[in-house]
């Protein structure tokens, strides 16, 4: 899941943005599910919820609304997936990662152009990349 976000992060914020953005991820997600848990946690699960949450962002921000819907519905899904699988699967820091990605992503400028092909270009030659 990483390696298809992470480019689109890099893409538009500029690979320093898009490790703060990560890190905020990460951070956010242990620190929602240790208020709310009360048990330590540990993973990336936060940090690439993060990422998903500052391409649904950019996304609004930049009126791409077919790209935004898209990765919406990949959030709604993962997050029930998580709760599906099984109780081990820490949501708290899925959410907590997405938020911090998302207020991050609203408080950084972008690194690029903005405009309202951007992510659509990008994830066009992703697509065709991967499915070879």
């Amino acid at each position: 899941i990483m390696r298809q976000y992470l480019p689109n992060v890099v893409d538009v914020f500029g690979l320093p943005r898009a490790f703060v953005i990560f890190m905020a991820g990460g951070v956010g997600g242990f620190l929602v599910s240790n208020v709310i848990t009360g048990h330590p946690t540990i993973g990336a699960s936060g940090a690439i919820f993060a990422l998903l949450g500052a391409l649904i962002y950019y996304g609004r921000r930049s009126g791409q609304s077919y790209i935004t819907n898209q990765l919406w519905m990949s959030a709604i899904f993962m997050f029930i997936m998580g709760f599906l699988m099984s109780s081990t699967v820490n949501n708290w820091a899925h959410a907590g990662g997405f938020a911090a990605g998302y207020g991050a992503a609203m408080v950084m400028p972008t690194g690029r152009r903005e405009g309202p092909g951007l992510l659509l270009r990008r994830n066009s030659r992703t697509f065709r990349t991967h499915g070879k």
